[in-house]
């Protein structure tokens, strides 16, 4: 009897490890999820880097599939389509097309995925009573999960951007349910993606702006974990878009990858982009789109861009009209291309896996003050990359100069373009001199420029005037010129901020001349160590308002920080530091310089004093927030 079981038990085990290693969920065959990791067929974690397609124009020919595959680099890509009869043929949704699609993506080597998405009821949903219906919706995956349900490199993103309204609301879920029910029936093994609620955002609408996701207001925290489990072979993958509700900071994004994650849930970013487009009033999203790579490339979830054809300043590449598609660019042996826009450029690095490159240390441009010939000159030096300096129907006579309060050393300059991926100059010349006067000297004449970021370096010059004079358009027809922001660079490494000599701020005290009404809002609550909480002026920014830290005794200050964590716009705009041992006599600022969501401050030289006293130069409409305020010695 022992012997029989012995080997029945081990008969039984032999023909488990088969049944097991053969298998699809083990078969090395197919996509899987475990946890917030995607996997490929053949067993290495995959992460998406791709773009939307689709819509407007046929990218399924042989010149589209080699430029986003071997030039591109792309490993994904998602086709929108719609169920309405009548709707362009380009992205109405039939067999043929579908077909088509699939075999140019999927069912050639090197295969890529392509994920399959409905796009007919943004920021709504699919009902009974919509057009197209619910139930169209159903006819629709049943079918794609019954013709496609052999091919791993079909993913199934059930619809485009469900829901629109600040709470999240349970249909979401049950919608979701009834499809991945009826996909899974299918026989359907492929991997399904879901959207995030109100438009993709899991956002309220815009009214938390910099501030973190609420539960409430997030499909993923909300329903994710419930909605996982409806899929027995769990591989459901959800999609974040990332526009104006994420343009805040990396700290917001960061927080709920970290909170979506814990769920045990696999994410995404199905789209991000330079601008909202020309329906959205294209309203400039360049912030959440540095901010999405960022913090994908740190959390290694797969990431999408809007669109690789666009036609408005979501474009990838520049051309003689201004933007254009993918396939424009100029060089295809896999070299950095070099005419690119702004969004481009980043979504060519991240594709080839190119870190940005340096540049030297900027100059402070708390000083500077522009001129320009016509628009507004100030918008290009105000730290803010929303607002553009732009010259409609410029010609050779237009200008743009820049006083940089001293005469200082300098080997480049920027004109950094963000969302403006149409109005740079192709030939320009840049000037630098020690008076107004005068012109002065001729140190670069760029010709031949194809980059909407327009940089240029020369030898090291010492000026105090710069000035820019166009030559040569983008647009041939009606040009324009804009660009975002002006930055100057000298030769060197930028110095490290606040490292291993941090001072310990457990007994200091903290002030300031406005604050909160909560307690939990106080300006120690900025020292505190603690970056979920924060001291705020609790009203709008005024010209002279300031922040102090009592350091208890005399400290050698050399480098802080500011940080405003999930207050994203909370920042000075201009700011002065003083250091000193009398809090009422500080004396002359030791620092004078321009804010941003993570404010870093090192000093020229190391200055002892017990007290340091930020003060406000420049009003605004946000609130002065500060989450982590350090200091290194």
């Amino acid at each position: 009897m022992r012997k029989i079981s012995f080997t029945l038990i081990f008969v039984m085990a032999f023909l488990c490890i088969i049944f097991i290693g053969f298998s699809p969920a083990a078969s090395a065959k197919e996509f899987t999820v475990r946890g917030t990791k995607i996997f490929a067929p053949n067993g290495q974690p995959f992460v998406m880097k791709g773009a939307n397609i689709g819509i407007w124009t046929d990218q399924s020919s042989a010149k589209d599939v080699k430029y986003i595959k071997n030039v591109w680099k792309f490993n994904t890509v998602r086709l929108s389509l719609v169920l309405k009869p009548g709707s362009d043929p380009n992205w109405f949704v039939t067999d043929k097309l579908i077909d088509k699609y699939v075999k140019a993506y999927a069912g050639s080597n090197p295969r890529t995925v392509i994920m399959l998405e409905c796009h007919d009821h943004s920021g709504s949903f699919y009902t009974e009573d919509s057009n197209p219906s619910l139930q169209d919706l159903r006819n629709f995956w049943r079918k794609i999960a019954t013709r496609y349900k052999n091919n791993p490199y079909v993913w199934f993103n059930i619809m485009n951007e469900p829901g629109g309204t600040n709470k999240v609301e349970k249909y979401w879920y049950d919608m979701h349910k009834l499809l991945i029910q009826d996909i899974r029936k299918a026989g359907a093994n492929n991997i399904i993606v879901v959207d995030g609620y109100n438009f993709g955002s899991e956002d309220g609408n815009g009214t938390t702006k910099a501030n973190f996701i609420k539960d409430s207001t997030s499909a993923f925290l909300t329903y994710g974990q419930q909605l996982l489990k409806t899929d027995p072979r769990r591989r459901v993958v959800f999609s974040l878009h990332t526009y104006v509700n994420w343009n805040w900071n990396l700290n917001k994004l960061d927080n709920f990858v970290d909170r979506v994650q814990k769920k045990g849930l696999a994410m995404i970013i199905g789209e991000y982009a330079a601008t909202t487009g020309n329906s959205q009033a294209d309203l400039d999203v360049t912030e959440a789109a540095r901010i999405s790579l960022a913090v994908a490339k740190k959390r290694g979830i797969g990431r999408l861009v809007w669109h690789y054809w666009a036609w408005d300043w979501n474009a990838l590449a520049t051309s003689d009209t201004g933007g254009a598609s993918g396939d424009s660019v100029n060089k295809t042996n896999g070299s950095r291309p070099t005419n690119l826009t702004w969004l481009g450029e980043q979504v060519w690095d991240d594709s080839h896996n190119l870190s940005e490159p340096k540049r030297g240390i900027e100059l402070n441009r708390f000083a500077w003050k522009a001129s320009s010939s016509g628009g507004n000159a100030a918008a290009a030096i105000d730290n803010d990359f929303r607002t553009q300096f732009a010259i409609a129907n410029a010609s050779s006579s237009n200008w743009f100069a820049v006083d940089l309060g001293s005469s200082q050393s300098f080997n480049r300059i920027v004109m950094d373009s963000r969302k403006a991926a149409s109005s740079f100059l192709r030939d320009y010349q840049v000037y630098v001199s020690n008076t107004a006067k005068s012109k002065g000297k001729l140190v670069a004449s760029v010709k031949g420029n194809a980059m909407a970021r327009m940089q240029v370096s020369f030898p090291t010059q010492k000026a105090r005037y710069i000035r820019i004079v166009p030559q040569r358009f983008a647009k041939k027809s009606k040009p324009d010129w804009s660009f975002a922001e002006f930055l100057v660079y000298r030769a060197g490494t930028e110095r490290t901020v606040v490292g291993k000599n941090e001072l310990n701020s457990r007994n200091w005290q903290a002030s300031a001349s406005r604050k909160g009404t909560w307690d939990r809002e106080a300006p120690d609550m900025a020292i505190d160590r603690n970056s979920d909480t924060r001291y705020t002026s609790g009203d709008a920014i005024a010209n002279g308002d300031w922040f102090q830290v009592d350091m208890r005794s005399p400290q050698t200050v050399r480098a802080i920080v500011m940080n405003v964590g999930s207050s994203g716009d909370d920042y000075l705009t201009r700011f002065e530091v003083y250091v000193g041992n009398n809090p009422n006599q500080f004396g002359k600022p030791v620092y004078q310089g321009l804010g941003s969501p993570v404010t870093r401050i090192g000093l020229n030289s190391p200055v002892r004093g017990r007290y340091i006293r930020i003060v406000n130069k420049q009003e605004k409409k946000a609130w002065w927030s500060i989450h982590d305020f350090r200091v290194q010695a």
